[in-house]
């Protein structure tokens, strides 16, 4: 079986920002679990930074193309996961799964009309908080966050995408209830590991 080449783009939950500060060894971080468990039929490739959101003006989404298509060129990229929208929530005056959702369209369907031979991997994020939150902010996001994986469901059907809804797994999370934990990132590459094997050709 021929390998298959992913690259994960994502915010901190992907970078591996552990929030106690800086960042989590390569290997404890849920790409670099993923890494050792598909061995032999993914490659994993990572661009991931903290506070990113989804590009939403058309340079931002035409220097990600830009990107996908040189990685696609030079390192064989077939797949690209992305998971983005946590920040899209946190750093808005009235966070909206909708409005975020909107913004992933966009920029899906800009994928999929220049790259059409990119496969996607659309990740609905990490739910932030929970609804028992003693912060009613963090209560609220929580509430969108889960609503904005039924949201990406739905776009990935209109988009004929494949996509995971990780805001279901509830995975552990850190103290401030937004970054995944050192056990959230075990439990996460668990799970990646199975979806990617469903994803094999």
């Amino acid at each position: 079986m021929e390998m298959r080449t992913i690259l994960f783009y994502g915010d901190s939950n992907t970078y591996g920002y552990d929030p106690c500060g800086g960042r989590y060894p390569e290997k404890e971080i849920w790409t670099g679990r993923l890494a050792e468990k598909t061995d032999g039929k993914w490659k994993i490739l990572v661009n991931a930074m903290n506070g990113r959101e989804i590009p939403a003006d058309p340079g931002g989404r035409r220097r990600l193309l830009d990107l996908l298509r040189k990685a696609k060129e030079e390192k064989g990229v077939d797949w690209l996961g992305i998971m983005l929208g946590t920040n899209d929530l946190i750093y808005v005056r009235e966070p909206r799964a909708v409005n975020t959702a909107g913004r992933m369209e966009v920029l899906v369907a800009d994928i999929r009309r220049e790259i059409p031979d990119l496969s996607i991997l659309l990740m609905a994020p990490p739910a932030i908080g929970s609804y028992d939150s003693a912060d009613p902010e963090l209560a609220m996001l929580h509430e969108e966050s889960i609503c904005l994986g039924s949201l990406y469901t739905a776009l990935s059907q209109r988009y004929q995408t494949a996509c995971v809804c990780t805001a279901g797994w509830f995975v552990p999370l850190a103290f401030d209830e937004v970054h995944l934990s050192g056990e959230g990132h075990r439990v996460f590459a668990e799970r990646m590991a199975e979806i990617l094997e469903k994803l094999l050709p």
